[in-house]
Order: structure tokens, then sequence, then C-alpha cells
């Protein structure tokens, strides 16, 4: 078998496959938690900190997951330390917005489509 030919079976199934973008989720978190323990982040964290107010407004789009914060919380730390805190705050935070819009249209139409239907069956309140 040709290791770059997918069966057309898997294909079919991945496309019929109700939770794509649930299943991506997940699979986005776990490489996330495998890089994290990889050198690379810290020249990551490093490298936004130099890009001033252009780096202070990533980080505000990375600030607004939870799995993130920590990371972004460090960038504007090193940022504001050497330019002004009130302009990496505005800026920070005109990057959090638009995070928060990307997550949300994100989250909205396309995995909450897909997780309504299972909470939908599980006993008691869970979506208001």
């Amino acid at each position: 078998m040709d290791p770059n030919h997918i069966p057309q079976d898997i294909i079919k199934r991945w496309r019929l496959w109700p939770y794509q973008n649930t299943t991506l989720l997940l699979l986005s978190l776990i490489v996330f938690f495998y890089i994290l323990k990889t050198p690379y982040v810290a020249d990551t964290i490093s490298y936004l900190g130099d890009l001033s107010y252009f780096g202070a407004f990533l980080s505000g789009i990375i600030f607004v997951s939870s799995f993130t914060v920590i990371p972004a919380s460090i960038i504007l730390f090193e940022i504001s330390d050497k330019i002004n805190p009130v302009f990496v705050a505005l800026s920070a935070g005109a990057g959090a917005v638009l995070g928060d819009y990307l997550i949300f249209r994100y989250m909205k139409d396309r995995v909450f489509s897909e997780i309504l239907p299972i909470f939908s069956k599980l006993p008691g309140n869970f979506i208001t």
C-alpha cells in the first residue's frame, strides 16, 4: 500500500462524520500540549516580545484562549517593560477583540452545531 494514498472509504467516512470540527479541535489541543514542551515555545515568546505593539496585538489575539493565556501574559509583561504599558494594553485589547470574534465565529457556527445534539441527549440542562 502506498503511504501517500488515503483509501477512499476513509475519505468517505470522514466526509460523513458529523463531528469533523470537534475532532479537529481535540486534535489541535493534543498537538498544542505536545508542542508546549518544546524549546521553540520560549523562542516564540521572546520573538513576539520583540515585535513591540504588533507583538502586543498578536498576544491579545492569543490571550483570549484559556490554553494560551499564560504565554500571552508573559509576552505582554515583557513588552510593557520596554514600551508604554497603556498603548500595549490598547494594542492587546484590539487583538483580544479580534481573537474573541474569531473564536466565537468558529465555535458558534461549527463546533456548537456538532455538539448540540450530544448535549441535548444528556439528562440535565447543559444548554440554556
